[in-house]
C-alpha cells in the first residue's frame, strides 16, 4: 500500500510540474506573438484612420480612387 501511495505522489507531483510548465510556455508564446504583431507594419493600423500632418491618409486615398469599396 505504501507503494501505491508513493507512485500516486510522484505521478500527480509530475502531473502538476507538466501542467505549469505547459501554461508558462504558452504565456511566453502568446507574447511573443502580441509583439510580432505590434510590431510588424500589418499590425500597425492606426496609419489607415489617422492623417498624417500635410497630407490625407491612406484610407482617404483609397476611397479617392475606389469611392464604391466597402467602407469608404
Amino acid at each position: 500500500m505504501q507503494a501505491l501511495r508513493a507512485v500516486t505522489y510522484v505521478l500527480t507531483s509530475l502531473a502538476s510540474i507538466t501542467f505549469l510548465i505547459i501554461t508558462l510556455w504558452t504565456a511566453v508564446k502568446i507574447n511573443q506573438i502580441q509583439r510580432a504583431i505590434d510590431e510588424s507594419p500589418l499590425g500597425q493600423f492606426s496609419s489607415l484612420t489617422s492623417s498624417p500632418p500635410g497630407g490625407p491618409s491612406e484610407l482617404q486615398q483609397f476611397c479617392s480612387t475606389y469611392p464604391t469599396a466597402t467602407g469608404c
